[in-house]
């Protein structure tokens, strides 16, 4: 250990001890009797009576010690396993793929474990409950069901890593080299619940839910999860797709975010095959170029993409069939008129399903009549009266019906 600096212990699994020079831990333990300069704070408090867990930030271990200069005769294996190791946690699983159990063991869990904690404690061990997570998305926590605090919460993230301790025996030094937990403790989370950043890559860490008491320190452990990040993604599909915006010439198609999602992959269906149209991150995308009054066929699949890693897809694509406005005719003429009735014809808009027609009455628009045909006869008129009429083209698709961007008006009048 550095000179005048705390000396942080892992809370967790040790792995070995490697020696620097010819000293043997054996020997040391032989030649050792128990000295030990400085103050031991286990994770298990007890203070007026009140149960409490020491916890710090960034401490490496639940409960610390600090020291003086240099360790003097100090048997090693006394302090690391009757003072520091009061809760550890073992990797129980085959390291493949980051997935697998961790399992806490406790000294003495008696009065630090909430009643209604989501581990099955059984002879001071449980297994840490897994909570999968993916890569680039937050992952969010409740305290387990039933559990209130009058104080609030805390919650701590434990993240793992490989690191080295040296200490110094009589003239010697030791180098310890173990799996070290960092504790990260979140401040500005007191309430049940609590959002944690994203991982940026294939790792894992602990989090801990902790209840607290009157006096603001940790008092019981609430929740343990034993949150694995990896890159497989499962993208669901999306439930429908809506047509946002219908123009002449054009289409805007949008959808809802299904979970773990952050690109979409649109396809069009073009004589009978479907073409790729574009990668887009955005829920709502305009096709353009299409041509008036015509139906088409559109697919999204949605994925997630992590750069430099794997991109995950949904299951599937979702269809919609929608259809463009169709086109107001280019010409409307009085083909025949008469003293009360005057017939109008007009050219055919390519894909129309009918033709709406209309009678200014007023200064408004007044609908007449729908009609399949491509002219119709007004009855009922005012001899030598002037008249205004329009047509509009509308076309229904999949229950659907729209109109076509504007009436196209003729002005005419009736004979004397």
């Amino acid at each position: 250990m550095m000179k005048d600096k705390r000396l942080w212990l892992s809370v967790f699994m040790l792995c070995t001890f490697c020696f620097m020079m010819t000293i043997k831990l054996d020997d040391a333990y032989a030649a050792s009797k128990v000295e030990f300069t400085g103050d031991i704070t286990p994770l298990k408090c007890v203070e007026d009576g009140e149960t409490y867990i020491q916890m710090k930030d960034f401490d490496m271990m639940f409960g610390e010690v600090t020291t003086d200069t240099k360790h003097t005769q100090i048997d090693v294996k006394y302090v690391l396993e009757n003072q520091f190791m009061k809760c550890n946690v073992l990797d129980t699983r085959i390291y493949t793929d980051n997935k697998g159990d961790k399992e806490v063991v406790f000294t003495d869990s008696e009065g630090i474990i909430h009643e209604k904690n989501n581990l099955e404690v059984k002879d001071n061990k449980a297994v840490i409950p897994v909570v999968k997570a993916v890569i680039g998305q937050p992952v969010s926590f409740n305290a387990p069901k039933g559990i209130t605090s009058e104080y609030g919460f805390k919650w701590v993230q434990l993240f793992n890593g490989k690191g080295t301790e040296t200490i110094t025996i009589g003239e010697e030094k030791v180098e310890l080299n173990m799996d070290k937990y960092q504790a990260i403790i979140y401040d500005s989370y007191t309430t049940a619940s609590f959002e944690m950043s994203e991982f940026k890559k294939i790792d894992e860490c602990i989090t801990i839910c902790y209840t607290v008491d009157a006096k603001g320190r940790f008092s019981k452990i609430a929740g343990m999860y034993n949150v694995v990040a990896s890159a497989d993604a499962v993208v669901d599909n999306l439930k429908e797709i809506k047509t946002v915006a219908r123009g002449t010439y054009s289409l805007k198609i949008g959808w809802d975010k299904p979970s773990c999602a952050n690109g979409y992959r649109i396809y069009m269906r073009k004589n009978g095959t479907w073409k790729y149209i574009a990668d887009i991150s955005s829920r709502e995308f305009v096709f353009k170029g299409l041509s008036a009054g015509t139906s088409y066929v559109f697919a999204v699949r949605p994925f997630y993409n992590i750069p430099n890693m794997k991109t995950t897809f949904a299951s599937k694509a979702t269809t919609i069939t929608t259809f463009t406005k169709p086109l107001r005719p280019t010409k409307v003429v009085a083909s025949k008129r008469a003293y009360t009735a005057i017939k109008i014809s007009w050219t055919k808009s390519a894909g129309a399903t009918g033709y709406a027609l209309y009678k200014q009455v007023g200064g408004r628009w007044v609908r007449v009549k729908n009609v399949a045909t491509n002219s119709y006869t007004f009855t009922g008129l005012k001899r030598n009266t002037t008249y205004k009429f329009a047509v509009r083209p509308y076309k229904i698709a999949g229950g659907k019906v729209d109109y076509a961007a504007s009436y196209t008006p003729i002005t005419t009048k009736t004979l004397r």
